[in-house]
């Protein structure tokens, strides 16, 4: 699929909202100059200089409930999550939280940008319920007077934090790959239509490679046979999507450091030791025995996802008998964890390193094992070990304890399909 090489460029940050929030006002206290589209799905580019930030242009797109902005399609949309740095979403007070954010926010985060949020308050208007909600969903937040264009400095400084916090958090490679090493990203050859084969995690991955000066060559799954027959020097590093992960393992040696980009993020993080050791947790589940599954945002609960289905029937399998689960969502700290047997936790992707450390801290605290969706999937598979084996040759990880149960990769979708399906 091609190589990846450094692209540096002025800050790009959108801002974004429902119509007539404050948007055009807040870009002008930024002191951008915002024209009138030339159409109502265009979007308006104001370059302004920023204390702290240096160049940014501004990208002003069209209110999100307007119809006709929303007709442009898709991947217009797409087009620009893909461009910008980092998103600013502006909220009415007056209208308050609804689906139009929620669907805003998620789409956001999925595209993997960085978001805060800016509240138009009125004076005399008290924000304080719409902040706390944000600080719930894990969005930096301040709140500021747009009826017209005035001093933006608290908006400044929260762009900078967050923009500080993005650029100081470790590389996902960091302590693998080295100047002129070659990293291999293995990815499917399809997803469902609303994902990439490369997503934004994966992005981030290859991005991290390329600052340590590695080549990172981005391989279809189907296209790994020969292009692993063709090379005369093997990769440095092997990261490959856990959906493609079996086929991988099959056909490369046990020698090519492997694992995957969802392991490199807890182990960027300081959780994959955490992981790891609450994974061989499910040895120990017997049938009656309480599981905790929780979500950090709830932004995109589903009644047949991974959550719900996925996990739940493999433990199930696993122990031979039913368990009794309990889900909690929308809050990114894991509390209230006493009496649970094991808790199953999302990757956590919304949150950022220091708040997902935060957001162990009690569960830590309790002794109570907990591991994540993909690690629990890989161990009941068995294939866990090889996905940290180049942690535990660094002498990061101790091994996985001995396990002789597994459940065929080849039986997952067969286990997993929702009931009635």
């Amino acid at each position: 699929m091609g190589e990846t090489k450094k692209n540096k460029k002025d800050l790009m940050i959108g801002i974004f909202g429902r119509r007539k929030v404050g948007k055009t006002n807040l870009a002008a206290s930024l002191g951008g100059k915002v024209r009138p589209p030339r159409s109502a799905a265009a979007v308006a580019n104001a370059p302004v200089k920023l204390k702290g930030l240096g160049n940014v242009n501004l990208l002003v797109p069209p209110g999100l409930d307007d119809e006709r902005a929303l007709g442009a399609g898709a991947a217009e949309a797409k087009a620009l999550l893909e461009r910008i740095d980092l998103a600013v979403v502006v909220i009415d007070a007056s209208l308050g939280w609804s689906d139009y954010e929620k669907f805003l926010l998620s789409k956001i985060r999925f595209s993997g940008d960085p978001v805060v949020a800016v509240v138009n308050v009125e004076p005399g208007e008290d924000p304080s319920a719409l902040l706390d909600l944000l600080k719930r969903f894990n969005v930096p937040a301040v709140a500021l007077d747009l009826s017209r264009p005035g001093d933006a400095s608290p908006v400044v400084d929260l762009l900078a934090s967050e923009v500080k916090r993005v650029r100081e958090q470790p590389s996902l490679v960091s302590g693998l790959v080295k100047k002129g090493d070659t990293v291999w990203l293995v990815v499917p050859d399809s997803r469902p239509s609303y994902l990439d084969p490369v997503g934004p995690l994966e992005m981030r991955l290859t991005a991290d490679a390329v600052e340590a000066g590695a080549t990172v060559s981005v391989i279809r799954a189907s296209e790994l046979r020969r292009r692993w027959e063709e090379i005369t020097e093997r990769p440095d590093l092997v990261a490959a999507d856990s959906s493609v992960f079996g086929q991988v393992l099959d056909l490369l040696p046990d020698d090519v450091p492997l694992t995957t980009p969802r392991i490199l993020l807890s182990r960027q993080r300081g959780e994959l030791d955490l992981y790891v050791r609450g994974a061989e947790a499910i040895s120990d589940l017997k049938p009656g025995d309480r599981v905790l599954i929780a979500e950090a945002c709830g932004l995109h609960v589903q009644p047949d996802d991974i959550a719900r289905v996925e996990v739940p029937n493999l433990l199930r399998k696993w122990v031979g008998g039913d368990l009794e689960f309990s889900t909690s969502g929308g809050g990114a700290t894991l509390e209230g964890v006493e009496g649970y047997d094991l808790v199953v936790r999302c990757a956590a992707c919304t949150l950022d390193p220091a708040t997902s450390a935060d957001s162990l801290k009690a569960v830590r605290e309790s002794g109570t094992p907990v591991t994540n969706y993909g690690v629990a999937l890989a161990y009941m598979h068995g294939i866990l070990s090889r996905m940290i084996e180049p942690f535990v040759r660094a002498g990061e990880l101790a091994p996985l304890r001995s396990e002789s149960r597994s459940i065929p990769v080849e039986l997952h979708d067969e286990l997993c399909l929702p009931p009635g399906m």
